[in-house]
């Protein structure tokens, strides 16, 4: 019988306290046992730190190998590059520190791996839900495979994606064989982009047609403003772009920087165009004195939130 793969599990964490315990508990909980697990604290302020420390031993005692590192506060991609470097996994997964992983999960990824050695990296199903809600799941988020399937391309016009990294695992082999520094750009954002690109215009990818773990959406979550943000757009861009300048065919490199030049451009324009629909004039810097509605064929006045007149444009 083949020896069992170890699985390195990556997860930085940053003030990350109040939904840890969750996380942590659906680790131990796993089937599988050649596990090596990589803990970044990026500088929590938080007891962050003591909750860890509580679970350690019991994944010593699970026979799990155990890395803690603390860093000062420099971001999650600075905590990943911390973290690549560590890795000595076959596969690696990179689940977030508020996520809840099935007690499947590692055993179910590794089996599809397993049987797939031509994939260089998988997807999942997860079951979405709240962080007030827990045990009310509230739709399943995945990628749907297409004829012609373009997840490189896809990735470059947010279409089509799983971007929580609980969605997928990673043959560790093909990921550094392409970046074999074990760094991405330490930005603010676009870590996903950066492990998921390179692998998807390289290699093959598939998936697992089953929810693996549920991935908590929260009020804070920075990720969500992506698309809307005019200047976090601008800071994707350079990170897109960044990317896509290591592709060594230069080919794909002129056609997926093509392509990226155009999509961040259109969102731009949309972002720009959302901005200057609704314009408000504040009365004691919070009740809406005036407000201006503007559409391509038409503009809507109102003052104290009744409409008063319209100016038709078209």
């Amino acid at each position: 019988m083949p020896p069992t793969p170890l699985v390195s599990i990556l997860t930085p964490c940053y003030n990350g306290s109040n939904h840890l315990k969750y996380f942590l508990e659906s680790l131990l909980r796993q089937s599988y046992s050649h596990v090596q697990l990589i803990f970044i604290n990026d500088g929590s302020t938080d007891n962050t730190a003591e909750v860890f420390n509580h679970f350690k031993n019991k994944f010593t005692e699970k026979g799990w190998s155990v890395k803690y590192f603390y860093q000062n506060h420099a971001g999650q991609a600075a905590a990943l590059n911390r973290g690549l470097k560590e890795i000595t996994g076959k596969y690696f997964i990179y689940p977030d520190s508020d996520d809840i992983l099935y007690p499947n999960h590692i055993e179910e990824k590794v089996d599809y791996m397993e049987k797939h050695p031509d994939i260089a990296m998988a997807f999942c199903i997860l079951d979405v839900v709240r962080e007030n809600d827990l045990n009310n799941i509230i739709r399943n988020d995945y990628r749907k495979p297409k004829v012609p399937d373009n997840l490189a391309l896809d990735l470059i016009n947010f279409e089509n994606i799983l971007w929580p990294p609980v969605g997928n695992i990673i043959r560790s082999k093909n990921l550094f064989h392409l970046i074999p520094n074990r760094e991405i750009f330490a930005g603010l954002g676009g870590q996903n982009f950066q492990i998921q690109f390179p692998l998807a215009s390289h290699f093959k990818y598939g998936y697992i047609n089953k929810p693996l773990a549920k991935y908590v959406l929260r009020g804070d979550s920075y990720s969500h403003s992506a698309p809307q943000d005019p200047d976090r757009l601008k800071k994707f861009m350079n990170i897109w772009i960044n990317t896509i300048y290591r592709e060594t065919d230069k080919t794909k490199r002129e056609f997926y920087l093509a392509k990226a030049l155009d999509c961040f451009h259109n969102k731009l324009l949309e972002s720009k165009k959302r901005h200057l629909q609704s314009k408000k004039i504040y009365l004691f810097s919070s009740i809406p004195l005036v407000s201006i509605k503007i559409k391509p064929e038409s503009k809507l006045f109102k003052i104290l939130g009744i409409p008063v007149f319209k100016i038709i444009t078209k």
